[in-house]
């Protein structure tokens, strides 16, 4: 395995651009009954936030009449007003294991959004999460058809954390591999700009709900709970699954259009900002270091770290997994804790 490095900016590079459409790997549409144009988005929003809601909701603050009242808020104005996100930064050294498992668990379901990037030196993690309960059931319905008709899953992926058992599988029945790059994006999401972000996108209607709700939540304030005030946020604001969805989004509007665009058929897979490029034996192409380099250079994408391995193993999904690269060729992924 060749040792991790990072590819950071450098202020003299010259900026490329590049055209290509490129396909996801998620491509099957859910069907969705037909709806006029003019009160689709609306309609399959109230849908899904109507067919998510249950008693569990309830407990966490939800009443059906918050329901009829953002409905209403929609009807009246085409909008709803998100409240600002609440940050909370905890030593896990100063509480029980249960409650930082808790925690762990309502991030891996997108009900929060929790930074443990700065773990391995520190003992601080950053939650994020939505001050109103209501912010987060829309989200939760939001991020689902975002997901099912603008990303456009496949017809058994109906949430974010559904695409992670697809992603790992494909990966597991890979064979005639010679190598595999790992690249990280998670800092990306850091510094690219929300204009920018915002128009990846790709919405089937420009400037209609969804735009308008996305738009709100990619700037939405974050208030400091220990220090009672606002701070900016110098990217997209974390929340939750909704983030996860809509970096998604950008990363399949950028980063695959542009491996698929520039190398026809690439063997790739990702999640999230979990990206796996495999070069096979029956390649007719060439990737190197120079090759990544230049395609995070023509996407502006830094603070990106890449890992390359010809055998051994690569972690991934936060050191809970590892694929393991056998000298016959073939791929294998492994729960990190059975290694």
């Amino acid at each position: 395995i060749q040792p991790a490095r990072r590819h950071t900016k450098n202020t003299n590079m010259a900026k490329h651009t590049t055209k290509g459409t490129g396909h996801s790997m998620f491509i099957s549409p859910r069907k969705i009954a037909h709806i006029p144009q003019i009160n689709c988005e609306k309609q399959k929003l109230v849908l899904e936030v109507r067919s998510i809601y249950n008693d569990s909701w309830r407990v966490r603050g939800v009443l059906p009449f918050m329901i009829n009242d953002f409905i209403n808020q929609l009807n009246l104005t085409g909008k709803y007003r998100f409240g600002p996100v609440v940050y909370y930064q905890i030593n896990i050294k100063e509480i029980p294991p249960l409650i930082y498992d808790v925690i762990r668990m309502e991030a891996s379901k997108g009900y929060l959004w929790l930074d443990e990037r700065n773990l391995d030196t520190h003992s601080l993690i950053g939650v994020y999460k939505c001050r109103v309960p209501m912010d987060l059931l829309v989200l939760k319905g939001l991020s689902n058809v975002i997901l099912t008709t603008v990303n456009k899953a496949q017809p058994n992926i109906s949430k974010f954390k559904d695409l992670k058992a697809m992603h790992y599988a494909f990966l597991n029945r890979q064979e005639n591999v010679v190598k595999v790059v790992s690249i990280d994006l998670s800092d990306c999401m850091d510094y690219i700009p929300t204009s920018r972000i915002l128009t990846s996108q790709k919405f089937t209607k420009q400037y209609g709900l969804y735009y308008n709700l996305v738009e709100r939540i990619i700037d939405l304030p974050i208030y400091d709970f220990h220090n009672h005030s606002f701070f900016p946020s110098t990217g997209i604001t974390p929340i939750g699954e909704i983030t996860h969805v809509i970096l998604h989004n950008f990363y399949q509007n950028t980063v695959d259009s542009l491996l698929e665009s520039r190398y026809p058929g690439i063997t790739y897979s990702r999640y999230g900002h979990e990206l796996f490029i495999l070069c096979k034996q029956t390649d007719e192409f060439t990737i190197d270091d120079c090759d990544i380099d230049n395609i995070l250079e023509v996407l502006d994408l830094y603070s990106v770290d890449i890992n390359w391995s010809s055998d051994g193993l690569l972690m991934a999904d936060n050191n809970d997994k590892a694929l393991i690269l056998h000298e016959d060729g073939s791929l294998e992924v492994w729960n990190s804790e059975d290694i």
